[in-house]
């Protein structure tokens, strides 16, 4: 007995049967897979962007600042990790200038070097620390709070 047997007297159901199996056989051709691959990865890339896109790390700094110079190329490690991570996104304010100061002053900040994170998901946190361990910050920025590294407040 063949696959096509036993479908009744009329064969109505073969007919019917016919475009589900060019569909079926479509599917298993590469040209469908690429197509898949294709609106799959575009779709990804546009989640990870709408996510990234919410969660920020903000780096206030001045530039006369010996502890933020030294801080400059962890933060440089940091926004080049942002680019191929997408987790967060990166934004630096000196605060000698005006809307620097003030935005570093509505998140509570008074000390230089700063970092604040914001995620429309959770207060936003700001770290005012002497010693930032790279992996701490990275930690920091995707959303960890690693206790032993922060002196935080929650804004």
């Amino acid at each position: 007995m063949s696959g096509r047997e036993g479908y009744g007297e009329t064969g109505a159901e073969t007919q019917q049967s016919a475009p589900m199996k060019n569909a079926v056989d479509f599917m298993n051709t590469d040209k469908f897979r690429i197509r898949l691959l294709i609106v799959c990865s575009i779709t990804f890339l546009w989640l990870v962007i709408q996510f990234a896109a919410d969660n920020q790390l903000i780096y206030f700094y001045r530039d006369s600042c010996p502890y933020c110079v030294k801080f400059n190329s962890t933060w440089r490690k940091l926004v080049a990790r942002s680019l191929f991570d997408w987790r967060f996104n990166t934004i630096s304010y000196d605060v000698t200038t005006e809307e620097g100061y003030e935005k570093y002053r509505a998140f509570g900040g008074s000390t230089v070097p700063g970092l604040v994170r914001t995620s429309p998901n959770a207060p936003s946190e700001l770290w005012q620390s002497s010693k930032r361990p790279y992996d701490a910050i990275v930690a920091f920025a995707q959303g960890a709070i690693p206790g032993d590294y922060l002196e935080k407040s929650s804004v």
